[in-house]
């Protein structure tokens, strides 16, 4: 997808061709066909697994960039409300809870909208 060339915006769903990869390894691995070439079997194991995680996180990353390049949708947006701990929301808090939950933390880097909080959730 393309904005205007003036803008310089762009949008791109190439990154969805990792799962690709991804199916790839899991057919590899199933039918053996990697089996002559990596003889050993745990550094099979862990080449795959490094190749499973290498396409997960780029499927990942590029979801996350899709969903905040596009934004907030309309009629999707957060309401705010005033409380002691400033402004909140129930998306934000529910958002903060999966984190802290999960023991991943809040990180400096953060989704800002709502798509992309509930994508992480």
């Amino acid at each position: 997808l393309r904005g205007s060339e003036e803008d310089g915006e762009w949008l791109s769903l190439l990154f969805l061709r990792a799962f690709r990869v991804y199916h790839v390894c899991q057919v590899v691995q199933f039918f053996g066909f990697a089996d002559g070439i990596i003889r050993s079997e745990i550094v099979r194991a862990v080449v795959f697994m490094l190749l499973r995680f290498f396409c997960v996180i780029v499927m990942l990353g590029g979801t996350f960039f899709t969903l905040e390049v596009l934004g907030d949708i309309p009629g999707f947006e957060d309401s705010f409300h005033s409380s002691e701990m400033g402004e909140i929301s129930f998306v934000q808090m529910f958002y903060w809870t999966f984190t802290i939950v999960s023991t991943v933390g809040f990180g400096d880097f953060a989704p800002k909208n709502v798509p992309s909080r509930m994508f992480c959730c």
